[in-house]
């Protein structure tokens, strides 16, 4: 059908109109984003130097604190070891942040939502900290789900030895998910975390490493306690997750806030660091005890440990972070791994900790305020 010349002149004046109120609307917002640009940029330097500042101070103290420690003094507590591994880790998420930001700032946001740990912590607003405790604690949904759909599929689709191993994943997810309790629920997965056996194909690698640990700890022959060495990783929690399914690897980084596509070695590595952190974490807990621990302190440890979130309240946080350290130390865990404590020892205390993980972790997704996921649980609620 034709258009009259009216028709035709009544369309283009209003393309016409349309278009100048969507390019009024363009200048608007543009302006505003000009006029915005000043304080923006204020606040993004002062934010840089207060981050920096802090850094600084926190690397002096740090520095006070490793070498007291190395001159005999009294031991680390809880809050100089968060110190130390703070001091050494800013610095890294520094360079890193500061490299994508320089090669490809409009991937930056990417880098924060596949990684929330991934800005450094003298540099995180209230808000920015709120986020990404949020952002953990769904991610814990998100990870029980994800890994359980995967194993099923698993199971269905695959043949010969992959689906035998798969069934058995099966298996043991569903009497971790049938268990009433954390504890009841470890004692069903914990047999994947016992100590290595000499005949087992990376014993040599791990025994090696263990060694080479155990020896860095041995007094020096002139008196000397030896150099304190926290936030640096021995490869030990990498090596103990060697032959791990990727399923499995995957479900336990993403429990730490460590998702996105990359290689396995290189997933292995990051829930590696992170288990040798709670492994020196919980034998200075076991010691002292939790009572000295602040607000912010506790909500950070339960997160570590696939637990918790920001809804519930010190007492709450604390049991639950108890109950932890109860769980790995009823399992005849020992303080420090490494050479002839973790031959010695029934389960090997990385894989322990990934156990206990999994069993705190599916108890924490069915609690409401530790999930902060209510749609996910919904669709398994009774109605």
């Amino acid at each position: 059908m034709r258009l009259s010349a009216l028709q035709l002149l009544l369309l283009a004046s209003s393309v016409t109109r349309s278009s100048a109120f969507g390019d009024d609307h363009m200048v608007q917002d543009l302006k505003a984003s000009m006029s915005n640009m000043p304080a923006m940029i204020r606040d993004n330097v002062k934010r840089f130097q207060v981050g920096t500042k802090q850094m600084w101070l926190n690397g002096k103290a740090a520095g006070v604190v490793r070498r007291r420690v190395e001159r005999g003094g009294e031991a680390l507590s809880y809050a100089e070891l968060q110190l130390l591994r703070r001091s050494g880790e800013d610095t890294f998420k520094l360079l890193r942040a500061g490299a994508m930001w320089l090669v490809a700032p409009e991937l930056f946001p990417v880098l924060l939502y596949f990684y929330p740990r991934a800005l450094p912590s003298t540099f995180e607003t209230e808000t920015d900290r709120e986020r990404r405790r949020g952002t953990l604690a769904r991610m814990r949904t998100a990870a029980a789900l994800e890994l359980l759909s995967t194993l099923e599929e698993q199971k269905a689709t695959n043949t010969g030895r992959k689906a035998l191993a798969a069934a058995e994943q099966c298996e043991a997810a569903e009497l971790l998910l049938r268990a009433k309790s954390s504890s009841h629920a470890l004692a069903f997965v914990q047999g994947r975390a016992l100590a290595l056996a000499p005949e087992a194909k990376i014993y040599q690698h791990y025994n090696r490493i263990a060694e080479r640990e155990a020896q860095k700890r041995r007094p020096r022959k002139d008196g000397k306690v030896p150099e304190v060495s926290v936030g640096q990783s021995s490869g030990l929690g990498k090596a103990a997750l060697m032959g791990l399914s990727q399923p499995v690897l995957k479900a336990g980084c993403k429990l730490i806030g460590v998702s996105g596509p990359q290689p396995g070695m290189f997933r292995r590595g990051a829930l590696g660091a992170h288990l040798e952190g709670l492994v020196l974490e919980d034998s200075i807990l076991a010691a002292q005890g939790t009572s000295a621990l602040g607000r912010e302190e506790l909500v950070e440890a339960c997160l570590d440990r696939g637990f918790g979130s920001t809804a519930l309240n010190d007492a709450q946080l604390r049991r639950l972070l108890d109950e932890w350290l109860h769980l790995v130390r009823s399992r005849g865990d020992v303080a420090v791994a490494g050479g002839e404590g973790v031959q010695g020892a029934l389960f090997e205390p990385h894989r322990l900790r990934l156990a206990a993980m999994a069993a705190c972790a599916t108890a924490a997704v069915r609690r409401e305020a530790d999930s902060m996921s209510v749609l996910p649980r919904l669709v398994y609620a009774r109605s």
